[in-house]
């Protein structure tokens, strides 16, 4: 990436910035979590009169910003280097055709296949050449949070065509005639914990992390908590799944399950499971 990154304190001028920006630019913005990235989105999404596209890497990040995901919105296989061709379908053609903005959010989790998947259907439905078919591009996200989901045996194969498995790697970002950069650096949701602002940025960083954790196990862990009922979160499902377990097996009483009746249809990351487990007293 260059040096063309713009930072700006007010988060109007920003804004401002970007929606002048998307008169035919590439405008990209990053921010650690409670800048105001959604809201900015959602803003320039009121305030901009183009037709636009708003699109995310996965269903849940897509439902936060009233999008859809990247592979539904351009019909694009999830192969790891998906094959592209001209859709038969003349209401997609035609939707493609009179785009003019596209708004990417959680863009730190786009492949660099992905991204030149995008540009390669906007240029074969749109007849352009240029990346992404001429349409102006509107990226969000923050590099360090979640990366590309890549398995392992399509990590080689990957960096075998691109210098890295992130969307700045793709050759359509590379084409980009100076993409503008912003940042959002003033934090609204811990805007009166600048202290707890500071360390959350640390952990984001990797910066000072030894003094950062003693000063978060200072003030959240007690050993009484070791034996006490607490909240544990766990960044796996089949973790939270295994803890719940092994919890419920310590408390005494006859175990009852329950089975779920389903009325509408769940978003399947938002599903919950169709067994319900508890303890009753003998």
């Amino acid at each position: 990436m260059d040096n063309h990154n713009q930072t700006f304190d007010s988060f109007d001028d920003i804004k401002d910035q970007v929606i002048e920006l998307l008169n035919g630019e590439t405008a990209i913005f990053f921010g650690l979590s409670g800048t105001g990235k959604t809201t900015l989105l959602e803003v320039v999404k009121s305030e901009l009169d183009k037709k636009m596209i708003v699109v995310a890497p996965t269903g849940i990040a897509a439902l936060n910003i009233g999008g859809t995901t990247i592979n539904s919105a351009f019909r694009i296989g999830f192969d790891t280097f998906p094959e592209i061709t001209k859709s038969k379908d003349p209401r997609f053609n035609k939707l493609l055709k009179k785009l003019e903005v596209l708004i990417i959010d959680e863009v730190s989790m786009v492949r660099a296949p992905m991204l030149d998947a995008i540009s390669q259907t906007l240029q074969i439905h749109r007849g352009n050449e240029q990346p992404f078919g001429g349409v102006s591009v509107l990226a969000c996200g923050d590099l360090f949070q979640l990366p590309p989901v890549v398995k392992e045996y399509e990590e080689k194969i990957i960096f075998d065509k691109y210098d890295s498995i992130y969307f700045f790697s793709g050759h359509s970002f590379k084409e980009f005639t100076q993409p503008k950069f912003f940042e959002l650096t003033k934090s609204f949701r811990q805007e009166d914990d600048s202290d707890f602002y500071d360390l959350l940025n640390n952990i984001r960083l990797g910066e000072d992390l030894e003094n950062t954790i003693n000063s978060f196990n200072r003030s959240c862990f007690s050993p009484e908590s070791e034996t006490e009922s607490s909240m544990i979160i766990t960044s796996r499902k089949n973790r939270a799944e295994h803890i719940n377990e092994e919890m419920l097996n310590r408390i005494e009483g006859t175990q009852v399950s329950t089975k779920s009746k389903e009325y509408e249809k769940f978003v399947p990351h938002f599903k919950p499971g169709k067994e319900l487990k508890i303890k009753v007293d003998k």
